[in-house]
């Protein structure tokens, strides 16, 4: 199969979303907890995101094997199906790929969007309730 340019673009854009969302390096060569979780959440979207780029490439873009990928990967979608905070994570980054991928050359001007899309990812549905409750009690119409 053929690899496509714009996927190895999408690819590296992929790896730089995901660093600055956790702000750490992802192809930084450890196993912690840190690095690890954002970086197997990276190669679980380009797998997600793209059609033709091998296990092995993106092995090679780690430093890792790729039998690693394909474990990691099913653990991966393991823990999504019952922790939801990082099931957000994950949409919350698919969200902002799927909208910068259109525009590869801009992701230091849509700093702002990545910022706001952290914060509220912040919030949970109950402290947004807490929120709008308080809000209702103090308004006098």
């Amino acid at each position: 199969m053929k690899i496509k340019n714009n996927e190895l673009q999408l690819m590296n854009e992929i790896i730089h979303i995901v660093s600055d969302y956790y702000g750490v390096d992802i192809k930084e060569d450890t196993n912690r907890r840190i690095i690890s979780t954002p970086r197997n959440i990276c190669v679980y979207l380009i797998r997600e995101m793209t059609k033709t780029l091998s296990v092995e490439l993106m092995a090679d873009q780690f430093n890792r094997g790729a039998s690693n990928f394909f474990n990691t990967n099913l653990r991966l979608v393991n823990e999504m199906q019952v922790n939801k905070s990082l099931r957000r994570q994950v949409e919350t980054l698919k969200m902002v790929i799927k909208t910068d991928a259109k525009h590869y050359h801009t992701i230091g001007n849509d700093a702002v969007r990545l910022e706001i899309y952290k914060m509220l990812n912040r919030f949970n549905i109950e402290k947004l309730k807490d929120i709008k409750e308080t809000i209702e009690n103090t308004v006098t119409y």
